[in-house]
């Protein structure tokens, strides 16, 4: 894999303040939108002798400030690492997090 656009200390940087660590898993959350079609995000995270994973279906659709900062995360994603593809538009995305970043 390519080393993210920014280097590996920034983007580094940008994933931890998105709390790519520590962000809950979804079926923690309550009011979860049922969608019939879409995306969704599995997290795995592995260090220091520890693994965890977590889950986000569809979280465009969905209420909590989480699922924003799941879309944040691939976002960041896509900006950083040129050759990682996915279908959803940055457009929804972004149209999505405006309100948040205010």
């Amino acid at each position: 894999m390519p080393a993210p656009k920014s280097g590996w200390t920034s983007f580094w940087h940008k994933m931890t303040a998105l709390e790519l660590l520590t962000l809950a898993d979804a079926s923690t959350l309550k009011g979860e939108s049922v969608v019939p079609d879409g995306f969704s995000y599995v997290v795995e995270v592995a260090g220091n002798g520890r693994y965890r994973t977590y889950h986000y279906g569809n979280p465009l659709y969905q209420p909590w400030p989480q699922a924003r900062k799941m879309l944040r995360i691939e976002q960041t994603l896509r900006r950083e690492i040129p050759f990682l593809e996915y279908a959803v538009p940055s457009a929804q995305i972004s149209s999505s997090t405006a309100s948040e970043q205010k």
